[in-house]
């Protein structure tokens, strides 16, 4: 059996995809929705990413919150962790000069082994710079998952969006 891919989502991807302000970020959230990834992907949700994204959707309404718990509950998310990575790992990556935030999302990624860090933030995409893990944005991991480069993926029946 292969080996399971871990990846984290920062909280814009979740935002953009919920509020449909990006259709990258809604495609990629309806492709890992209804895909059949059984133990071959694994999706973690830092507490950070959580609070951010149901603090912004707050405006939209009830639903918009509710339709990211739902998106959570499913395979291949795995809840919401709240451990906090490792200081040095945090001061790592605050020396590399990120923000706080930042910081922390990006040592959470390295500290739980995942390969990549699916954003839309500028500073990820253009400034970290790590062998840790990667930093791609929505189309160009959707695109990864599309060609079959990263997992290949049986789709369910069910859409969320």
């Amino acid at each position: 059996m292969p080996a399971t891919l871990t990846v984290v989502l920062d909280s814009n991807i979740y935002i953009f995809g919920i509020a449909r302000v990006m259709p990258s970020c809604e495609a990629l959230l309806n492709v890992l929705s209804r895909g059949k990834w059984e133990s071959r992907l694994r999706v973690i949700t830092p507490h950070l990413v959580e609070r951010e994204v149901t603090r912004s959707l707050e405006p939209i309404g009830l639903s918009a919150s509710k339709l990211f718990y739902s998106i959570l509950a499913d395979v291949p998310w795995s809840g919401v962790t709240y451990e906090a990575p490792p200081d040095e790992l945090m001061l790592k990556y605050l020396e590399l000069g990120l923000a706080e935030e930042d910081a922390v999302i990006a040592a959470f990624t390295e500290w739980l082994g995942a390969k990549y860090l699916v954003s839309e933030n500028r500073h990820f995409l253009e400034e970290l710079k790590t062998e840790a893990l990667q930093v791609v944005d929505a189309a160009e991991f959707l695109n990864m998952i599309e060609a079959g480069g990263i997992l290949a993926c049986t789709e369910k029946r069910v859409t969320r969006f």
